[in-house]
């Protein structure tokens, strides 16, 4: 069986030809996966992609009396929002990864964003955190985005499946930005998630006011500190410890 076997990308509704995507998978800080609800909620994205295997774990969302995969693409005309209500295993994370990006490519996506949190003990003490960029199109998005409210991440690991997802976006030549927050480590980061999202605000597709999502703070770490607990394990599985430490050797 072929990996896009593996994973079927089942169409709910037609996808329209260069969407942008944000990709919101749980990670640190659940930075991706609160940017992501926030966006489906407030720009009405409707779900048009299911995205389903037998290797993910036996569950599904009702949702209005309708029963829908745990990892779900939901789309408006011009913005494409991935989200799963589960992590995604370190033994799946490459094959699903590929999969995912196979299918980017066939649907000609002009843009993949993601979000991503970076692991600070230190973060309950900061009230602004900072933001750092990784891009394969620094050129294009010059007049979009402002790099210079943000650092290059030049040298660090990434762990887990939203690193290997990268990975294999740059290796396919998929037009992508990466933006990663400083974020509490094992808890819901709302507030980091705002920080990233405020650097997107040039991407006009992604535009959206922050200012709900900050409101309701308290209320997204309650909402999803059960996925945090979920997340956090996988992440341990999938060796995030390593992102504390600097690469050794030169590239």
């Amino acid at each position: 069986m072929s990996e896009l076997e593996e994973f079927n990308f089942e169409e709910i509704k037609p996808i329209p030809q260069n969407q942008v995507l944000l990709e919101g998978l749980p990670d640190t800080g659940l930075l991706g996966t609160i940017a992501a609800v926030h966006l489906v909620k407030q720009k009405s994205l409707e779900p048009s992609v299911s995205i389903e295997s037998d290797l993910i774990s036996p569950i599904v969302v009702v949702r209005q009396n309708k029963l829908y995969s745990p990892i779900l693409i939901h789309s408006s005309s011009s913005l494409s929002v991935l989200t799963s209500e589960v992590p995604i295993s370190a033994e799946i994370s490459k094959v699903f990864s590929r999969s995912l990006c196979s299918w980017l490519n066939k649907r000609n996506f002009s843009l993949v964003v993601s979000i991503g949190g970076l692991a600070d003990p230190n973060r309950l003490e900061t009230e602004t955190p900072a933001a750092y960029y990784i891009t394969n199109i620094k050129e294009k998005l010059e007049g979009k985005i402002n790099f210079k409210n943000m650092k290059p991440l030049d040298s660090a690991f990434l762990a887990g499946t939203k690193a290997v997802f990268l990975y294999y976006c740059f290796k396919y030549n998929i037009p992508t930005l990466g933006i990663f927050v400083e974020a509490f480590p094992n808890y819901p980061d709302p507030g980091a998630a705002a920080v990233a999202l405020n650097m997107l605000v040039g991407i006009e597709e992604i535009r959206s006011d922050i200012s709900e999502l900050i409101k309701s703070g308290e209320e997204m770490r309650v909402r999803f500190r059960d996925l945090m607990r979920r997340t956090s394990s996988e992440m341990a599985k999938a060796g995030k410890s390593k992102e504390f430490e600097m690469p050794s050797l030169l590239v």
